[in-house]
Parts: C-alpha cells; sequence; structure tokens
C-alpha cells in the first residue's frame, strides 16, 4: 500500500489549458442539468512509448494531443517510474472539468472508490474560486481507515496503489459566489507485463 504526490506544474502548458475549454458538456442525473465535462482516452504503455486505442463509440470526448502529450510526459516522469513497478500497462485516461455555482454543488466522484487497475494518478491541472474538493484515501478493505485527506493543489499529482486503497473526493461550491470550477486528469494503470 502506498501513496505519494508530487508536482506536475512543469508538464502544464497553455494547451494542456485550452484543452479543458473544448470540451462538450455532460448531461448528469437530471434531464438537462450539465454538471461536468469530460473527454475519455484508451491505450496502452510500453516503457516510455505509448499508442492510443481511438476506435469506438463513448459517450465522452476523445482526448486531444495536449492531453496525450501531457500524459506521456507523466509516465516519463522519474518520480512515477521510480514508483510504479512494470513496463507495460494498459491506460484508461479521463479529463475532467467539474463545475459548481448558485444552482448546483459539484460532486466530483460519488463517493469512495477503485479505478479497476493497479495505479492511479489524479493531476489538479487548474481550479477556480473552489471551496472543498479534499481528497481522501482509505484502505480498500476499510473505508473508515483514513490513510491521506487533504486539498490537492494547482498542479498536484497523488498517485495510489489503486489495489490496496479506495479514493474519493468530496463535493465543492464556489467560495464566494458565482461559478467554480476544477480541471483535472485522472491516469488509471492495468500491468499488463506481469502480475501486479
Amino acid at each position: 500500500m502506498y501513496h505519494h504526490t508530487f508536482s506536475s506544474v512543469d508538464k502544464i502548458g497553455k494547451g494542456l489549458l485550452r484543452s479543458f475549454d473544448e470540451l462538450t458538456p455532460n448531461t448528469g442525473f437530471k434531464d438537462d442539468d450539465i454538471v461536468r465535462y469530460v473527454g475519455l482516452g484508451t491505450g496502452h504503455a510500453k516503457g516510455t512509448a505509448l499508442t492510443w486505442n481511438d476506435e469506438g463509440d463513448s459517450p465522452y470526448d476523445r482526448l486531444g494531443p495536449a492531453v496525450r502529450d501531457f500524459v506521456a510526459e507523466q509516465l516519463a516522469d522519474d518520480t512515477v517510474r521510480a514508483k510504479v513497478p512494470g513496463e507495460e500497462f494498459r491506460l484508461t485516461v479521463f479529463q475532467v472539468r467539474n463545475y459548481a455555482d448558485d444552482k448546483q454543488i459539484a460532486r466530483p466522484s460519488q463517493g469512495f472508490h477503485q479505478g479497476g487497475g493497479d495505479h492511479v494518478l489524479v493531476t489538479v491541472v487548474a481550479e477556480e474560486d473552489v471551496n472543498g474538493a479534499v481528497h481522501m484515501l482509505a484502505l480498500a478493505e476499510d473505508e473508515s481507515a483514513l490513510v491521506f485527506e487533504r486539498r490537492l493543489g494547482v498542479g498536484e499529482t497523488l498517485l495510489l496503489d489503486d489495489r490496496t486503497l479506495t479514493h474519493h473526493c468530496t463535493p465543492f461550491t464556489p467560495k464566494a459566489g458565482g461559478r467554480a470550477q476544477r480541471d483535472l486528469i485522472i491516469v488509471s494503470l492495468a500491468r499488463t507485463d506481469a502480475d501486479g
């Protein structure tokens, strides 16, 4: 079991920031209630080489080049390479913008959950006027046993062992009315070259 935080701020450029503005809205649990904007990509990593699967239907936008470049840089980072054993992984990448305003609270996750792989990286790319959004990690076999609880700053990445930990992000609201938004990239890695 482990978790680790580190900075990815050097990998966040203008193209990545702009890519969140290009996402189309997804509707939520109620008709016509827009609660988030999501991009999704799947692929395979072997060493530092990434290949992306561009086939199939998805209700979400495809990841653009800036997001794919960010993921490639992150997986080549010495910090990640030192903490994540293995050379080959199946990738699932979400690009998510959640927002809250005077009418709705943002709910980044629906409770404690696991991504279904071996490791997860959660990076806060940008945020505006956010009150809340505390990241929490607990033991998978006992969600009441918290091992991590704090807000991640912009540019910060949380790397966690998805086999032994479960994760959650609390809801958020605007600090002073108006609109609050938070942009994340979540990378799930499932090892394919050996048993994790």
